[in-house]
């Protein structure tokens, strides 16, 4: 009877671990596919190299949101107005193994689209390889 009670434990252990592997996969894959992503007006300028030249601190997250989508995040300081601000970007994974810019706050401050856009134009414009 123990032996089953082990074995069993074994078995639920692996497969929580194996579900955590294969989520973190997923983000990761999806941070990755951003990260070494492009733009269309920018189809020479990968996003994690121009994103490593403009801001510090920059970190990647990527998860699910309430609506079921799956979202990459990308947070770090600028300069913006001669003051350095944290800045939010996000992007969501289409289905289409594509993505789109879903979201761009400074300071806390949500931008309108077309402002959002401009700035990440603006910040992939200023990289050089």
């Amino acid at each position: 009877m123990q032996i089953k009670k082990v074995g069993l434990i074994c078995g639920i252990v692996v497969l929580i671990a194996l579900t955590f592997t294969a989520c973190a996969t997923q983000e990761d894959n999806n941070i990755n596919q951003v990260r070494t992503g492009t733009m269309n007006r920018y189809p020479n300028v990968p996003i994690g190299k121009a994103f490593n030249q403009f801001f510090s601190n920059g970190k990647w997250t990527a998860f699910t949101s309430t609506k079921d989508e799956q979202i990459v995040e990308f947070n770090g300081n600028c300069y913006w107005l001669d003051v350095s601000v944290p800045m939010k970007i996000q992007f969501t994974i289409d289905d289409n193994d594509s993505f789109s810019l879903s979201y761009l706050g400074i300071d806390g401050v949500d931008m309108d689209p077309e402002i959002r856009v401009e700035i990440l134009y603006g910040i992939l414009e200023q990289y050089r390889s």
